[in-house]
């Protein structure tokens, strides 16, 4: 497989998603910015998207993606990192924030794959820090644990595999809210297209709850354009 051939795949899965879609709406936003991948690695396990600078101007060039080629899940899941960086400018963290941050300090220019010699930001880790908000972050902890109780009792369709990865990439997702929020519940709805769970149906079935809540989920975090509602939150149970 190739970045190329995963594009393309994440290409038709859009298309082949109705109109107003919570996944197709996804897709559409991660293929837009796809453009602007400058650099890709391919990684045996988990992935990165780092943004990459012009090293005279400072302005943001595109980003470089490390991902496990063939995963779209995976793919989907770093190309979300990319998606909110420029929504939010927060230097990664997954929501809005008024906090003032330390100004960007940049690397020297490094050589990607495209012939290009762009730069990184060498301060983003001390930024997130600064442009946290506790808040927000309970808010987005309680969906996601209250995801995770509902996976545990979707047990009538899921393998007990799939729980298992749902769990572990939901509690990867509470370990590190601040950034990885709404990567990892876009990457957990296209597994469930790939499982054919989803989309959710008309008539839902009794026991198919998670579907249903982590698409209510997905549609308000797509929705938060500007200002996240961090003090409401889907009752989910």
């Amino acid at each position: 497989m190739s970045l190329v051939n995963d594009l393309a795949s994440l290409d038709n899965m859009e298309n082949a998603l109705a109109p107003g879609n919570a996944l197709r709406n996804v897709l559409a936003e991660v293929n837009a910015l796809s453009a602007n991948i400058v650099h890709h690695v391919h990684q045996a396990t988990s992935g990165t998207a780092i943004s990459r600078y012009d090293p005279i101007t400072n302005a943001r060039i595109g980003w470089e993606i490390r991902y496990q080629d063939g995963n779209l899940g995976n793919l989907v899941h770093e190309l979300t990192h990319a998606v909110t960086h420029m929504q939010y400018d927060t230097d990664g963290i997954t929501y809005q924030s008024n906090a003032v941050a330390t100004a960007r300090t940049y690397t020297a220019g490094v050589a990607t794959t495209s012939g290009g010699n762009l730069s990184y930001c060498s301060n983003e880790e001390l930024r997130q820090g600064q442009f946290r908000i506790v808040a927000a972050e309970i808010w987005m902890g309680t969906n996601l644990e209250r995801l995770q109780q509902w996976a545990s009792r979707f047990d009538e369709e899921l393998t007990v595999g799939q729980i298992a990865l749902i769990d572990e990439k939901l509690l990867y997702g509470r370990m590190n809210i601040l950034r990885e929020y709404d990567t990892v519940i876009n990457q957990i709805l296209v597994w469930l297209h790939e499982w054919n769970l989803y989309p959710v149906p008309v008539v839902l079935p009794a026991a198919m709850k998670f579907p249903h809540y982590l698409e209510a989920a997905v549609v308000e975090a797509y929705s938060a354009s500007s200002v996240r509602s961090c003090f409401l939150h889907y009752e989910l149970l």
